[in-house]
């Protein structure tokens, strides 16, 4: 009975500490100038927080903006939560920041440092803007173009460690029952 009761601890306790983590792809519109951006991706550890593998292919070039998206620019905003943290990454992002009204947009800019980023700027002063971005290689055009994006998730995948503890909870479950048939069987046979 003792184990039965651990077993339905660790199960419980496994479940509450696993990873939450998604693949997110992103979709991008054009609303000013060429080129726009081919495709991007990332994957979003909620439960860290953390991003991995945050790619942006534009103007034939790939971006890794993995480091950016875990710390972002601040220029003051002002937003709830505003810090360069992954979570005020994916805020940004997902485009769900609250307490200041902003608009969001991907750019390509070649004045001062030729760079591709998500920016979301405060709609009474459009040059304050927390971005999450990249310098450009100089081999590309460095064209300056912008839109929209969208995000949306591929698949959620639970922490490994969570199936590993659970198959072996079972395991130890099922042994249990076998020698508590034997133990039954053996009872039966003295008497």
């Amino acid at each position: 009975m003792i184990f039965v009761a651990l077993l339905i601890t660790a199960l419980g306790s496994t479940s509450a500490h696993a990873d939450a983590i998604t693949n997110y792809t992103i979709t991008f519109t054009t609303t000013s100038g060429s080129p726009a951006p081919t495709s991007g991706s990332f994957t979003y550890d909620s439960t860290t927080p953390a991003f991995s593998n945050f790619l942006v292919t534009w103007d034939g070039g790939t971006f890794d903006l993995t480091a950016s998206a875990n710390s972002p620019v601040l220029v003051g905003t002002g937003c709830t939560g505003e810090a360069s943290t992954p979570a005020y990454g994916f805020d940004i992002m997902s485009q769900t920041l609250g307490g200041c009204s902003v608009s969001y947009q991907w750019q390509s800019t070649t004045f001062i440092n030729p760079r591709f980023f998500f920016d979301v700027g405060l709609t009474a002063s459009p040059g304050i803007q927390d971005y999450i971005g990249g310098s450009i290689p100089s081999s590309l055009t460095a064209a300056g173009s912008s839109g929209d994006w969208t995000i949306s998730a591929v698949t959620a995948t639970p922490e490994p460690g969570t199936s590993v503890l659970t198959l072996s909870g079972l395991g130890l479950l099922g042994l249990l029952v076998v020698m508590r048939k034997r133990n039954s069987l053996g009872h039966r046979q003295a008497t």
